[in-house]
């Protein structure tokens, strides 16, 4: 067997390689139209059609005498390869983009799925008072009915209580803001080192008169805050009168936090422009100013959080009502309040990191070029003949002994 392998490999008879008597140019052009054209019958490309007919037409011209290929025939050639190429690119990114938004909600789609709630329980327990709180926040409706004969009754009461003691409470309130008028009009700045003792019993005898219509004001507020919350229990904590009031003390404190971001983002923006590097770039004072406004927004948010929340249980206490209803009512109204904060910072935050990436993509070589013309400027100013030559310590003019 070896003997006859050995003869048989003795015997074969090698190919010569076959030599390519065209150009290598034509022939890396014709290597790539078929190339291109196996890759167009696969998929069939509508904008095939057009770029088919020319590269047909230059491949039925043939090449030119003299060099062996057309110069005008390879131009088209390459022109047609260009635009094949775009054609591909532009075909790919749709399919790509395409398929990103298809694995994007598969993949939420197929997570939604595999969620089990009772692994997760805080993640589960946190979604729950999540939906909660935005559903009592703008969707759900007062759970007490306010009727046409509770309504006149609550309205029958508020005009008793004008009646029986409005005009006590507004003569209470006229004579406080009487003494202290007087008294700011006997206390000027510096009334001490002017006045004599005359002038010093005045104002005492001011203040006595001020701490006693205090007290009848104190007395007849909390006399009209008791009839006002017998009143109110005509309707109760849960009706509409209820959850009205609370939720416009949740709109004053939003707009009490907005105020304080507001004006404290203004006043951090204005001393980082005066302490501001000179060589800093404008990208990076952008981002800067970026992450200010967001934390002072955030502390702003959060400050409303606590203030509805200490605020919250004196407006309970002007309905009558158990502790138990009370307390549900308190946690509700938080539970909404934090809802209806955390998706504000969600929106806030989420627009900052498109609008960062936004700018880092769109905006920033742009910025970029601006920044580097900018520092040559710069460097240009700092290299002229005569700038910043005047002789510091580390160089002298003349020679010192």
């Amino acid at each position: 067997m070896r003997k006859r392998r050995e003869s048989a490999l003795r015997g074969r008879v090698r190919t010569p390689t076959p030599t390519h008597t065209h150009p290598p140019a034509c022939s890396f052009v014709r290597s790539f139209e078929s190339v291109r054209d196996g890759w167009r019958r696969r998929h069939r490309a509508p904008w095939s059609r057009w770029v088919s007919r020319v590269s047909d037409a230059t491949r039925a011209r043939g090449p030119s005498r003299g060099t062996g290929f057309s110069t005008d025939s390879l131009r088209r050639d390459r022109l047609t390869v260009n635009d094949d190429a775009r054609g591909r690119v532009i075909f790919a990114q749709g399919r790509s983009r395409a398929s990103s938004n298809e694995s994007s909600a598969r993949t939420l789609v197929r997570a939604i799925g595999k969620w089990r709630p009772l692994k997760t329980p805080r993640t589960t327990l946190t979604l729950f008072l999540y939906v909660i709180g935005m559903y009592a926040a703008f969707y759900a409706a007062p759970p007490v009915e306010t009727t046409p004969k509770r309504l006149a009754k609550y309205e029958a009461a508020v005009r008793r209580v004008d009646e029986e003691l409005g005009d006590g409470f507004r003569g209470a309130v006229s004579e406080y803001t009487d003494a202290d008028r007087d008294l700011a009009r006997l206390t000027p700045f510096g009334w001490r080192f002017t006045s004599g003792p005359e002038h010093k019993e005045r104002v005492a005898a001011a203040k006595r008169r001020l701490r006693v219509s205090s007290k009848r004001l104190r007395a007849e507020e909390k006399k009209r805050d008791e009839a006002m919350r017998e009143a109110r229990s005509e309707l109760g904590l849960w009706s509409e009168l209820g959850v009205g009031d609370a939720k416009a003390l949740f709109k004053r404190s939003y707009e009490r936090g907005k105020v304080f971001a507001t004006r404290h983002t203004f006043w951090d923006g204005l001393s980082l422009i005066l302490r501001g590097k000179s060589d800093e770039s404008t990208l990076s004072f952008l981002f800067r100013w970026l992450m200010i406004a967001l934390s002072n927004f955030t502390m702003g948010m959060l400050t409303a959080v606590f203030s509805f929340a200490f605020t919250l249980p004196s407006l309970i206490r002007s309905f009558s009502t158990s502790i138990w209803s009370a307390t549900a009512f308190y946690c509700i109204a938080l539970v909404a309040c934090v809802s209806v904060v955390s998706s504000i910072l969600f929106a806030a935050y989420g627009t900052a990191a498109a609008t960062t990436y936004a700018v880092v993509k769109y905006a920033g070589p742009a910025l970029a070029r601006l920044d580097d013309a900018d520092a040559r400027r710069r460097a240009r100013i700092g290299q002229r003949p005569g700038y910043n030559s005047y002789p510091g310590p580390s160089r002298q003019r003349f020679h010192q002994d």
